[in-house]
């Protein structure tokens, strides 16, 4: 363990290799696990100690895929639940693991594998969803088509997240599809999934969501809003903010503010410092941003007029 822990600070220090740190590692784990040593195993999983080990353990995890599952198999043959469950608690309770790509690994092997627990929809959908945050879509892929494999649908949920982390990739073909076959399996899209919806272009989204009877919210309309002043289709933005009060919503200070940007970016100063006196009117107070756009803007303008 001290060698580990060398090895870890000198990576640190950019004075060793990361490929050395994960072989070392990887090894270490094999080699306590198989002699049963079990705590040492779980000492180089969660170590954190001001020796900044947990490289190292990231490191063990990334370098070689089987090193973590190992341990359970070990444990698995010893019908040692107690060391199954001490390692599960250890994992559960670190204050480390969120997002990081060695709890993401491990989990899914000890799932998958079934040495604790049968895999569920609730697991599968966690590792789904971790995966996407992470903008793994090749194993939150995987992870999706093993739950629809075993016979389950995957939730509106995951289909959301499946949806939006294809769009953010820009992988909007692929996004197209997977809500093609969300609604062949008989899940309706709620007002969330239709905003990630606005992100592909060949799918008419109004349409869809009249289909399911679903009403836009605020976010909608903002996103609609944000989408029109970034072409430059001012007229169009203020005719969809128009359509959202008319339609009984109130704006917040949000789609107020992607109007206001929208129109200092394309020269209508006037028009965004209208916009500032009716949020004040209505007691909403702008943001510091659209504050900023605004005196930005009519410098800009006067600074025109002074060249003419």
């Amino acid at each position: 363990m001290d060698l580990l822990k060398a090895v870890g600070v000198a990576e640190e220090e950019g004075k060793g290799s990361l490929l050395l740190l994960s072989r070392l590692s990887s090894a270490l784990v094999k080699a306590y696990a198989n002699l049963e040593m079990f705590d040492d195993v779980i000492d180089i999983f969660f170590q954190t100690s001001p020796l900044r080990c947990f490289r190292a353990n990231r490191a063990a995890a990334v370098g070689c895929g089987c090193t973590y599952v190992l341990v359970v198999q070990a444990l698995s043959r010893n019908e040692d639940t107690k060391g199954v469950e001490k390692l599960l608690s250890r994992l559960l309770n670190s204050e480390t693991r969120n997002l990081c790509v060695f709890y993401l690994n491990f989990i899914e092997g000890l799932y998958l594998n079934q040495m604790t627990v049968e895999p569920g929809k609730s697991m599968f959908g966690e590792l789904i969803c971790a995966w996407c945050r992470v903008k793994n879509v090749r194993k939150a892929r995987w992870n999706f088509n093993v739950l629809v494999a075993r016979g389950i649908i995957p939730d509106l949920y995951t289909f959301t997240i499946m949806i939006s982390t294809h769009c953010r990739l820009n992988e909007l073909n692929e996004a197209y599809a997977l809500f093609i076959r969300m609604k062949t399996m008989g899940i309706k899209p709620d007002v969330v999934t239709c905003i990630v919806l606005l992100n592909i272009p060949k799918l008419d989204t109004k349409r869809e969501m009249k289909a399911f009877d679903v009403k836009p919210d605020v976010v909608y309309y903002t996103v609609l809003i944000a989408q029109q002043c970034k072409i430059q289709n001012l007229q169009e933005a203020e005719r969809i903010f128009a359509e959202m009060i008319e339609s009984g919503l109130e704006p917040d200070v949000v789609p107020y503010t992607a109007l206001i940007a929208g129109c200092c970016r394309n020269g209508f100063v006037h028009k965004a410092v209208t916009l500032m006196q009716e949020m004040w009117e209505k007691g909403i107070e702008p943001t510091k941003a659209s504050l900023s756009a605004v005196h930005y803007a009519i410098l800009k303008a006067k600074r025109l007029r002074s060249r003419k």
